[in-house]
């Protein structure tokens, strides 16, 4: 094989290792982040689409443009209907990006395009807005579509490059709103790069350029002559109709609002000036006909020779290829504006909704900041390419225009930044200054570019127009600026100031700076590497870009798989806390309990009911169910499920008390989430007085994410769940004898007292017996400790303590684990640590928060250990888990009380599904029977009920003479808990009438001890309670901080 196969080879094997690398960081877990809300609308219209509602979906500015929707429509229809696809296509956009950098090789040569390449690869931005489903990697592709399919014109002259760069053009406009300014950057520079072109010939040479120009490109200058006017022309007419909002006094800014005020505006300007839209249309076509006989005429003066063709030969050699392109672009306009064909409106929607929308948001900024506010960002995310897009700049420039001219023009640019800086962006000084300064500039510039250097300096310009030659690029320029790297600063150094003063500021409007960036320095490490021979220097410039690479591989990789819905990176905005996949999951849980009407693919009947800002993301994971999603205003009744604004109870709190009649249970969840909190700088100078503070704060963030000023802060929704989600088929009776009187408890032995030594307790609450009953063991709850008692109470040992790691039980806010307490077969003493903070990342899930561990103990003569607790049953962590009980085969059985079922364990730990998912409320305690059936205090149902172990319902019995509030808050601290005796009776503590009440095993008879006070018979909140197998029940009598043995006679 030759060395030059060789190399090949090598360079190919490089291109592959960075588009796996690119296509594994963007495709990894796509569909684990929850869905933004911006996303979730995304999907949602195209899901739409792809199901046939074409009347369901008309372009709105306000959610961007139409070709987003059509395009992930197409890949539902390709691909199914999940989170993962709902992504795809985005990700597609940024790979297909990596290929037009390919076609960028004859411009940037090789070495540019691999070092381009690797860039993008590993930039935090454009991978996450490669995976996040908005449309500005599809911008940022489709830009660099028209530059290589342009150049690919200018270059070759084929008019299938042409009407490609127009249909990326078009694709671009029905893309999104700031079209206008990528388009504005490419087409300014055209501009002043063809003035440039012409005047760096002799006089007697500058004919043969306008030829050059107006004759064998000349389809080129005509299309970009027709974009340039119709942008031009409804600019200034929609800007000149809107020049002065009428704005209603009580204006709010929500969609619908937006567009009717935007609407009103428009349609009383034309009505009053009918003339305005016919002189508009007829003033651009006159304009674009004068320019066009202008070149004609420039063409005729230039040529040089005198044509024998005819008119009509001549219209057709250089206007077909012009008339295709307009084609190709009202082809593209009106199949997405219109989607499809099936809104005619959008016609006109495309042109006037999509400015006037625009300028309002210009005007009026929804989502305003700082001018500053991408710097910190692209610092921290792209610090590689502001390093080196800067060193391009300044090395450039300077082999461009030399030493002196150099200085000159640095000096002249710094000043136009800093006028440019202190008026237009902080507004700070007067408009008179930011003139002067300007004219200095400009003068300085004017002397610059009538040097005779200048011209000398840009030695790429080509003399000869040779066919296949591009006029913008020289292969062997070295570090000298041709005009492809003039480009990447032109458009670099713009986007950056343009979008500092646009009033949006938001995270993906990165996408737009960050390109050109990354483009200006992959092409400059590729000069450097190909200029540098091999040796020291080229030894430490490859480890230089190897350090920023490694760190930005870093931050690509904890930003996209690790971190891609914290809040804590400021990449994240307000975005969707992960735990409403949780509360979807639940919802399509109940659905398929409560049957085929709520089920997909037709479902009957509403599963929720959507308020405010909870409509989106719901809406999307729940498409395919029955939802009522609405603005304002009460849930329809009796829906199962229910989401609303938690500000909506400051309100209308009375009238979601009457809604839900007592039927609904409601929790408060996150919704979005960000940081910093509202009222905080995300600078760390401006919240640290002090200056080592704010440089320590800024080295933890970059490092660790490690954030100052509080927690994320966050927007919150109420989920209201139906409870129970079934209604009981009977009225659930309760049992006979419940009017009697207690009677006092007979003390066989009893010990402890309040305190905090061995043997004294603070609020035991949880007990549970050996597989020998030679032991008791103790919860005791607010020392934070499990104490073991022989069988008549005397003091054995403790395990455990406060504390939130291995081994310690968790008092949070004077509540300790409450009093879910087993022993297995082997000995080992499970407990519930109610309270524990834990986390996860589950698949499909992302990083989920929850609360509640089961620690595991295994007690032996040499003092015991702990094992690893327990978190979490299939997909979801526990929720304030109470009760626990350890069936004969070593089946462990858990309350997880915010969650409202019964987990089943194996007795090798594994999971082995649920009981009561959807009958119960507020499970705590729990124990089972001889004859295998599992009885569950189920509080909020107030009853006991029982199951099979396969979780089929048995029987249940009402709870009418115990368990007493009055308000719902109040049941959560009832904490009953349930025994069962060898003779199958059931006994239930209740800590609000101080008694311990004995079932027999059917529920019909019930017999009750204790009664309030602090005597040997009496109780005081009891809770736990363990029955043996001849009968003594071990009574956890709470408040009065002992445990008493007793048998019920």
């Amino acid at each position: 094989m030759s060395q030059d196969s060789y190399r090949i080879t090598k360079y190919g094997l490089y291109v592959a290792i960075i588009l796996l690398f690119a296509a594994f960081i963007r495709l990894a877990a796509l569909d684990r982040m929850a869905f933004h809300h911006d996303e979730s609308i995304h999907a949602f219209y195209s899901h739409m689409i792809y199901k046939g509602n074409l009347q369901g979906y008309a372009y709105n500015p306000v959610y961007h443009g139409p070709f987003l929707y059509h395009y992930g429509a197409l890949f539902f229809l390709l691909f199914g209907d999940n989170d993962f696809v709902a992504r795809l296509p985005f990700v597609s956009f940024g790979l297909l990006l990596f290929y037009f950098i390919w076609r960028m090789k004859p411009y940037i040569g090789k070495a540019g395009v691999l070092s381009c390449m690797l860039l993008i690869a590993v930039s935090p931005t454009m991978t996450y807005f490669a995976r996040f489903a908005r449309n500005d990697i599809y911008m940022a592709t489709m830009a660099m579509g028209i530059i290589v399919y342009g150049l690919e014109y200018l270059r070759l002259r084929r008019n299938r490059d042409l009407a490609l760069m127009t249909f990326f053009l078009a694709l671009m406009y029905s893309c999104k709103e700031n079209s206008y300014m990528t388009g504005f950057f490419l087409g300014s520079y055209i501009v002043f790069y063809g003035f440039y072109y012409i005047f760096s010939y002799p006089r007697e040479g500058r004919k043969r350029a306008l030829y050059e120009i107006f004759d064998q490109r000349s389809p080129f200058v005509k299309v970009l002559t027709i974009y340039a006017v119709y942008s031009c022309f409804a600019f200034t007419l929609v800007r000149h109709v809107v020049k002065n909002w009428q704005l209603p006094p009580t204006f709010d800014q929500n969609t619908q609002n937006t567009m009717n005020v935007l609407h009103s505006t428009w349609d009383n300007y034309t009505r009053t000036h009918p003339w305005i839209l016919p002189l508009w249309i007829f003033t651009a076509v006159a304009v674009v006909l004068g320019l066009f006989i202008l070149y004609a005429w420039i063409r005729r003066k230039a040529a040089p020779e005198t044509e024998t063709i005819t008119f009509f030969e001549r219209f057709a050699y250089r206007n077909v290829a012009v008339l295709s392109c307009i084609l190709v672009a009202l082809a593209v306009y009106s199949v997405l504006f219109t989607t499809l064909g099936t809104n005619r409106s959008g016609m006109k929607a495309g042109v006037v909704d999509y400015l006037l929308y625009w300028m309002f948001q210009q005007d009026h900024p929804r989502i305003g900041g700082s001018s500053l506010y991408f710097f910190p960002r692209l610092v921290i995310y792209e610090i590689l390419a502001v390093v080196f897009a800067a060193a391009a700049f300044f090395v450039y420039t300077f082999r461009g225009l030399g030493l002196v001219n150099f200085v000159a023009f640095q000096t002249a640019f710094w000043g136009l930044v800093y006028a440019y800086s202190r008026y237009f962006l902080a507004w700070i000084g007067t408009l008179q200054q930011a003139i002067f300064i300007c004219l200095l500039f400009f003068c300085l510039a004017g002397v610059i570019f009538i040097s005779k250097k200048l011209a000398a300096a840009f030695s790429f310009i080509p003399k000869e127009s040779e066919e296949g030659a591009s006029p913008m690029v020289d292969s062997d320029a070295g570090l000298l600026p041709d005009g492809i790297r003039c480009f990447f600063i032109y458009w670099s150094v713009g986007s950056v100031l343009v979008y500092a003063l646009l009033q949006e500021k938001v995270p993906w409007l990165l996408v737009h700076q960050a390109q050109p960036l990354l483009l200006l320095a992959g092409v400059f490490i590729g000069d450097l590497w190909s200029r540098l021979r091999p040796g020291v220097l080229r030894t430490i410039f490859v480890i230089v870009v190897g350090l920023f690479v490694t760190y930005e591989a870093r931050t690509d990789i904890w930003l996209n798989l690790y971190n891609n819905d914290d809040p804590r990176e400021t990449m994240v905005y307000t975005q969707t806390d992960h735990s409403i996949k949780a509360i979807v999951a639940e919802i399509e849980r109940g659905a398929e309990l409560l049957g085929a009407e709520y089920m997909p693919p037709n479902p009957t009947k509403v599963i929720a009911g959507l308020q405010g800002e909870a409509n989106w993301p719901y809406a999307w994971y729940l498409r395919n169910y029955r939802t009522y999603p609405q603005s304002k205003g009460l849930p329809p009744a009796d829906v199962p499920y229910a989401l609303v604004d938690d500000e909506y109870l400051v309100t209308y709190g009375d009238q979601m008390k009457v809604w839900a009649k007592g039927q609904y249970t409601r929790r408060l969840i996150k919704h979005r989430v960000w940081w910093p909190p509202l009222g905080q700088s995300e600078v760390p100078f401006l919240h640290f007085n002090k200056q080592h503070e704010a440089w320590k704060a800024l080295y933890d963030y970059v490092l660790y994410r490690k954030v100052w000023g509080g927690q994320p802060g966050s927007e919150n929704v109420l989920f209201y769940a139906k409870t129970p989600l079934i209604e009981p088929e009977a009225k659930i009776e309760g049992p006979q004898g419940a009017d009697q009187m207690p009677k006092p408890l007979q003390i066989i032995g009893s010990v402890g007292k309040h305190g905090f030594g061995e043997g004294d307790f603070n609020q035991p609450r949880g007990i549970a017996l050996s597989p020998d009953e030679s032991r008791v063991y103790v919860l005791d709850a607010l020392n934070g400790r499990v104490q073991a008692y022989d069988s008549d109470l005397n003091y054995i040992g403790y395990f455990g303590g406060p504390g939130v790691n291995i081994g310690e039980f968790t008092i949070n806010q004077g509540n300790g684990p409450n009093g879910g307490i087993g022993v297995g077969p082997d000995g080992v003493v499970f407990i519930t640590d109610t309270w524990a903070e834990t986390f996860t990342t589950l698949e499909g899930f992302g990083r989920v928060r929850g609360s509640g561990r089961i620690i595991r103990y295994r007690p032996s003569a040499e003092g015991g250990e702990f094992l690893p607790p327990i978190t979490q049953g299939l997909n979801q962590l526990f929720f304030s888990p109470r009760g626990l009980a350890m069936a004969a085969d070593g089946t462990l059985l858990i309350s997880d009380t915010g969650n409202k079922k019964i987990l089943r364990f194996r007795p090798d730990g594994t999971y082995d599904g649920t009981i009561g998912e959807g009958e119960l409320n507020e499970p705590v305690g729990i124990a089972v029977g001889a004859d295998g059936l599992v009885y569950v205090c189920d509080v909020g149902n107030m009853r006991v009920a029982a199951f099979t172990r396969n979780g089929q319902f048995a029987r249940q019995w009402a709870m009418t003479m115990g368990w007493k509030y009055e308000k719902p808050v109040d049941m959560l601290w009832i904490e009953p808990y349930v025994a069962v005796d060898q003779q199958g009776n059931v006994y239930v503590s209740d800590s609000t009438t101080h008694m311990i009440f004995r079932f027999d095993r059917l529920g019909k008879q019930v017999a009750k001890w204790g009664g309030f006070g602090t005597g040997p018979g009496n109780l005081n909140g009891p809770k736990g309670i363990a029955v043996d197998s001849k009968g003594f029940l071990y009574i956890a009598d709470s408040m009065n901080h002992r445990v008493i043995k007793t048998r019920m006679q």
